[in-house]
């Protein structure tokens, strides 16, 4: 029985709207509703973290910073993000740069066969031990809580 004989109950009808109106028309757009309060109140937290502790108070920080970090891990088991994360992640492309002398190419080509390949290390005799090679490699970057996860696009 409705305690409330004025009102009727809240219909999927209802919810949908409210939904839509509190939440957003899309997901998209969602995101984008619920993201500014989020990052303000992790800003906040931080802030005041970092600022307002002293002595054996200034480890809040840290403190806080692993919470979040657990939290993200057990966050992302719970409603099962991984491969949503993983699928994010692959968007976000970036071009990582690395200078060294063909010397330590080719050190790494004898030690660590693997990374000189990813790299695209093709040795050439002509140029000396000292003289720079750049390579460029595009990866991808791996999830965790605090990591920069925006590299520069390729």
């Amino acid at each position: 029985m409705n305690p409330n004989p004025q009102r009727q109950p809240y219909t999927a009808e209802e919810f949908k709207r409210h939904r839509k109106l509190f939440w957003g028309q899309t997901p998209e757009e969602s995101v984008r509703r619920q993201m500014r309060p989020c990052l303000d109140a992790l800003e906040l937290l931080f802030t005041a973290a970092a600022k307002y502790g002293t002595g054996a108070e200034s480890t809040r920080l840290p403190g806080v910073l692993g919470s979040f970090n657990q939290w993200c891990q057990q966050t992302a088991e719970d409603f099962e993000l991984g491969p949503g994360i993983d699928a994010q992640l692959a968007e976000r492309p970036r071009t990582d740069v690395s200078t060294r002398s063909f010397g330590q190419w080719r050190a790494m080509a004898k030690e660590l066969p693997d990374s000189a390949r990813m790299w695209g290390f093709k040795d050439n005799p002509k140029q000396g031990d000292e003289a720079p090679l750049t390579l460029r490699m595009e990866t991808f970057p791996v999830w965790a809580p605090g990591w920069d996860m925006r590299g520069t696009k390729s």
